[in-house]
């Protein structure tokens, strides 16, 4: 796990710095500073970010969604470090943003640096990090992503039993109006396919998106329910 060599006050020093220069607004501070992948790389607090760590560029996938609103949660599944849901708060409208992230040590990370970036922007008080593995979530944590409508899913190292918990999740979870992932849940899908999955959610679109790991550009799945739920 490598660091930039620079201590969190430092950080934070630097951030009060910027907003001295630049106003207390993202939308005044330079280009290199409001793009995507830039802001991602600074959120995470100067952590020089590995592919093993990251979700690597998958901002094309998440500029897909809709237009979120207050009455919005926003989940990820695998948060990693946290790069996603600081990216959805601080650009979205959303009301909350929830992590769910498997290892300790990520999750342990993800908070202590999105904590310590909320003074300078607020909105990142909208996120949550669960430390919670998706195929055996506590009752609290359940509960607490039970009222998600946007799932997001980087899912192309899921084992099968992670992606059976995942269709599991999304095929009962009443109020999730999108689901977004980067492997396709269903690999065999076909219009008799038993899957409860496959009976509530439908393929609208695959794009393709750039990929931190790859040069090549990567499919992204976004789904829609067959027949909209009832809120």
């Amino acid at each position: 796990m490598a660091y930039c060599g620079k201590t969190q006050r430092q950080l934070q020093i630097r951030l009060k710095t910027l907003k001295r220069t630049h106003g207390v607004s993202l939308n005044s501070f330079p280009r290199r500073f409001r793009d995507q992948k830039s802001a991602r790389t600074r959120l995470v607090g100067g952590h020089k970010v590995s592919a093993p760590d990251n979700v690597g560029n998958v901002h094309d996938a998440v500029s897909i969604i809709p237009t979120l609103s207050i009455a919005d949660t926003f989940v990820d599944f695998g948060s990693r470090i946290g790069n996603v849901v600081a990216q959805v708060a601080l650009e979205t409208c959303v009301g909350r943003c929830i992590g769910i992230e498997f290892q300790d040590n990520l999750a342990n990370m993800s908070k202590l640096l999105i904590r310590g970036a909320r003074v300078d922007f607020p909105n990142l008080s909208k996120v949550t990090i669960h430390e919670a593995d998706l195929r055996a979530m506590r009752p609290a944590v359940r509960e607490d992503i039970d009222g998600c409508s946007v799932l997001f899913v980087n899912n192309i190292v899921f084992e099968p039993t992670s992606f059976a918990a995942l269709g599991d999740f999304a095929s009962s979870a009443a109020g999730l109006v999108l689901v977004v992932v980067m492997a396709t849940v269903c690999g065999r899908h076909r219009p008799t396919c038993p899957r409860n999955f496959c009976s509530v959610w439908t393929l609208r679109q695959r794009i393709d998106v750039q990929v931190s790991w790859s040069s090549q550009l990567h499919h992204a799945y976004w789904y829609t329910r067959v027949v909209e739920p009832y809120i």
